[in-house]
């Protein structure tokens, strides 16, 4: 086969088992019918591939993370507006391979402005972020190479509402959620014309009886999975068929991360992040083309891996090639940050601000790792290796500082100032120091590690991994850490 198109298709919170091929142990009786026909279609040609995890819960560094091939701590991009930072440059993007291998790159997403100021569309010759002017690109596009990025936020929240300019009726979803509010006694707002989409969706997830609980937003995901998938994602695939040599052309379908459990605390709060939860990393992968047949992969694979996939397809483009990559590293990672206002303490509200000046100058801390092979499971929380590492540098009163907000910011804990003093100075005045931090961590915090299954040997592997990923030097030296804590 000769390959001409190459389509990424990133559906934008999309769950694993909302997946033809996959199981859907999510679904009862009471709750409404899964149903997308044009998944399916794509289905009976594809790869299909079932353990796919993506490397984070939120948008903009598991799209990096897509485009380089490179975890977070390479790519730089971790959080929305981290630090500032931007994407990596001397990372070379997808688009820029293809650019060299002489496909035109052009894309289009409902998140032009967040992708454009993090670096993410750089090597992309055409943007769009309008299915009109999109499809108008599509009329001058001539018979030759192409590589596409489409990114659509359907599924995202609000869910049933369509950022499309084109086709796509929302009158569903105003009368839907406006319906809703009421069932719960609350108020809709009132106005000329159809109130603002989200100003509507953050009063009915905010009312008491609701409080973004899986139970009240489960049924309406599905509904707006529905609603896209015979919707918007039909209306984009007939009008790249049109404007495309279907028989030389290959689809990459994923999503960037799924929609699940958004807070260990929280088991029934239903959104993604900062919490990486299975049901939230575990996303969906079909590799589609005409000439390809229906088959099933088990593999354990990242996000990261379709950037290999991609270069593997191009230099042996059949199924075969496909079906028999596999992960060079046999693990996986992901990570996440959470936003720190000030103090001690998280404002979950303030992790989702707007203003693209106001994250430039916040302050994140490292919340959650995980790393996985196909039998275990690491996390960790925090960064372990600021309180037990051996480097002198931490035992000051500043880092000693900044390392207890920095725990204390993570969990809700009720610790009286004194008592925070005295662990200040112990862990400054103490020869053993680490046990002090231990007793503190055991008694007033959820466990900083969790290991499924444990086998003799591989925490030590994983949690070697982990640090050397983040580039932490003398990572050998805190691996005694697990030892005490998981004993």
């Amino acid at each position: 086969m000769n390959i001409e198109t190459v389509i990424f298709f990133s559906i934008d919170s999309l769950r694993a088992d909302c997946a033809p091929y996959q199981k859907q142990p999510f679904l009862e009786p009471k709750l409404p019918r899964l149903w997308t026909p044009t998944l399916r279609h794509l289905m009976y040609h594809a790869s299909c591939f079932t353990n796919v995890y993506s490397s984070a819960v939120f948008t903009p560094p598991a799209h990096a993370t897509l485009f380089t091939g490179a975890y977070q701590p390479d790519h730089h991009v971790r959080e929305f507006y981290y630090r500032g930072q931007t994407l990596n440059p001397k990372l070379p993007t997808l688009a820029e391979f293809f650019k060299k291998q002489g496909f035109a790159t052009c894309a289009f997403t409902d998140m032009a402005h967040l992708f454009s100021a993090l670096g993410l569309l750089r090597g992309f010759d055409q943007v769009s972020n309008k299915d009109s002017a999109f499809f108008h690109h599509m009329t001058t596009w001539k018979r030759s190479k192409r590589f596409i990025f489409i990114h659509l936020l359907d599924v995202h929240t609000p869910y049933l509402f369509s950022l499309s300019d084109l086709y796509v009726d929302n009158n569903d979803y105003y009368k839907r959620i406006t319906r809703e509010i009421r069932n719960h006694g609350g108020h809709a707002p009132r106005g000329i014309g159809h109130p603002d989409p989200y100003v509507l969706w953050n009063t009915f997830v905010q009312l008491p009886t609701v409080q973004s609980s899986q139970s009240r937003l489960l049924p309406l995901y599905i509904e707006g999975v529905n609603k896209f998938d015979k919707g918007r994602l039909r209306i984009f695939l007939d009008q790249l068929n049109q404007h495309t040599n279907g028989e030389k052309t290959v689809m990459f379908l994923f999503s960037d991360h799924g929609e699940g459990q958004a807070s260990h605390l929280s088991p029934t709060l239903f959104r993604h992040g900062p919490h990486l939860a299975d049901d939230v990393l575990h996303i969906p992968l079909m590799i589609s083309s005409p000439s390809f047949r229906q088959t099933r992969n088990n593999q354990l694979l990242s996000l990261r891996d379709v950037y290999d996939l991609t270069r593997v397809l191009l230099e042996t483009p059949t199924q075969e090639a496909v079906d028999a990559y596999q992960n060079p590293d046999r693990f996986i990672y992901a990570e996440s940050f959470e936003y720190r206002k000030s103090g001690l303490f998280t404002n979950p509200d303030r992790a989702y601000a707007y203003e693209v000046r106001d994250r430039q100058k916040t302050d994140y801390y490292l919340y959650e790792r995980v790393i996985r092979t196909p039998q275990n499971k690491l996390t960790v929380w925090f960064r372990p290796e600021l309180f037990f590492g051996s480097d002198t540098r931490f035992r000051s009163l500043k880092k000693a500082k900044k390392n207890l907000k920095t725990m204390c910011s993570a969990y809700p804990i009720k610790t009286s100032l004194l008592l925070r003093l005295l662990l200040i100075v112990i862990a400054l005045c103490s020869s053993r120091w680490k046990k002090a931090w231990t007793w503190f961590i055991r008694r007033r915090l959820s466990p900083m590690f969790r290991y499924e299954p444990i086998k003799d040997g591989s925490v030590n592997e994983l949690f070697g991994a982990m640090l050397r990923i983040n580039h932490v030097r003398n990572w050998p030296k805190d691996l005694s850490l697990l030892q005490m804590m998981l004993s």
